[in-house]
């Protein structure tokens, strides 16, 4: 399965930033940036979205494979049925056979179709599912990327992976802190709800403990959230 990682915003572009502005101006600048495929490879919840879109993805092919195993093995019989028969009988059962031969092709243009409504890069089955467990993610990852942005004056932050940063010095990598603000909310916003004391989300996270607290970066974090595996956040 491969998801494109360009969804995670960024808040500017890196090309002809370093050409508008003068040295001293550029000096005083407060920059940073994030590593999307870090985030992502950390972030429990995402590694579970694409867990679930893989579970989907072979469940639904491999009803497809068997389907066209069976239509295979329906041909197979037809022909060899026919290669059985004698010219005469062969004219005489011209008609069944010609409705058997139309039949296959009809379950055949429907396997055609339900392959394209799971694999369709527009309209797929595949790709709605990838929109309704990675989106809210991604949705998260934006809001959170943009309140560090303003709460901590960043002038800009780019995406290392995809905004064409060839070096830059590790203490202005701010992934970390990323992380540590979607491990401290109160909800992740999977499903685009506000999870209760003690309730669980369809990954797995368990929201208890609420409370307040700083963490090294001066960030109030509210609550805390176990998932079932017993790693907290």
């Amino acid at each position: 399965m491969s998801f494109t990682r360009k969804t995670l915003i960024l808040f500017f572009l890196v090309s002809l930033l370093i050409s508008a502005f003068s040295v001293s101006a550029f000096a005083q600048l407060k920059i940073g940036y994030v590593r999307p495929s870090y985030i992502f490879g950390k972030y429990e919840p995402y590694g579970e979205a694409e867990r679930k879109i893989k579970e989907f993805e072979k469940a639904e092919d491999d009803k497809l494979q068997k389907e066209g195993e069976s239509l295979k093995k329906k041909y197979e019989d037809a022909q060899k049925q026919a290669a059985l028969m004698s010219d005469e009988m062969r004219a005489a059962k011209s008609e069944e056979l010609a409705a058997k031969a139309k039949e296959l092709a009809k379950q055949r243009d429907a396997l055609d179709r339900a392959y394209d409504e799971l694999y369709n890069n527009e309209t797929g089955l595949l790709v709605k599912r990838q929109e309704e467990l990675i989106s809210p993610i991604i949705n998260n990852i934006n809001e959170i990327l943009n309140r560090i942005g303003i709460d901590e004056e960043y002038d800009y932050i780019f995406d290392a992976e995809q905004g064409g940063v060839l070096f830059a010095d590790e203490k202005y990598d701010i992934s970390d802190l990323i992380l540590k603000e979607l491990g401290s909310e109160k909800s992740p916003k999977i499903s685009g709800t506000i999870k209760k004391e003690g309730t669980t989300d369809e990954f797995g996270f368990i929201y208890k403990n609420i409370n307040l607290k700083k963490d090294s970066y001066g960030i109030e974090i509210i609550g805390e959230i176990t998932n079932n595996y017993g790693i907290s956040y």
